[in-house]
């Protein structure tokens, strides 16, 4: 499981062991660190150079700088 620039990575404490590697990709679940969306979760539709997601309120494309991808 290669993680790439963008996944998240799920570790085991304390052996930091790489357990899980979460795929910046469509349909990943998404979490907002930045930008005017900050603290939103939503859904990965589109990965090109913005990210679109889809919450349940509404659709954006954000830079990916500001996505973090969750379980």
């Amino acid at each position: 499981n290669m993680a790439n620039i963008g996944d998240s990575v799920v570790l085991e404490l304390p052996s930091q062991k790489i357990v899980e590697v979460l795929k910046m990709e469509k349909g990943a679940n998404a979490y907002m660190i930045g930008g005017k969306h900050i603290g939103e979760t939503g859904v990965i539709e589109k990965v090109d150079d913005l990210v679109t997601i889809k919450t349940k309120e509404e659709r954006f494309s954000t830079p990916k700088k500001f996505v973090f991808v969750v379980k």
